[in-house]
């Protein structure tokens, strides 16, 4: 079954401050890490219960060459997956539960 894959623009927020960081570096870096990111997004439309369940509906998908993870809720009925982050693996976990309780 094929899911919907959203966004908020506090998401866009988080990818466009990943890509600035990484083109601070290197635009290939920043590219990789564009086209890795897009690679967890198609994955969570087919697999998107293969992830690690957190608990209080969210799970975490984490990108396979860099690191950082994708946080998301499964909503059954609309058939869609909304991502409520991407964040750096060493983020602070405070500020990871202060955003899942803001939405």
């Amino acid at each position: 079954m094929r899911y919907s894959v959203v966004t908020t623009g506090v998401v866009k927020t988080d990818i466009s401050e990943a890509l600035e960081y990484y083109n601070a570096i290197s635009l290939e870096l920043a590219i990789r890490f564009g086209d890795d990111l897009l690679k967890a997004f198609n994955r969570l439309e087919y697999a998107s219960h293969n992830y690690f369940n957190l608990g209080n509906g969210f799970r975490r998908a984490n990108l396979r060459k860099f690191p950082h993870l994708v946080l998301y809720s499964i909503d059954e009925e609309g058939l869609t997956v909304k991502i409520w982050g991407v964040f750096h693996q060493h983020s602070n976990p405070d500020f990871i539960k202060r955003r899942l309780k803001a939405e």
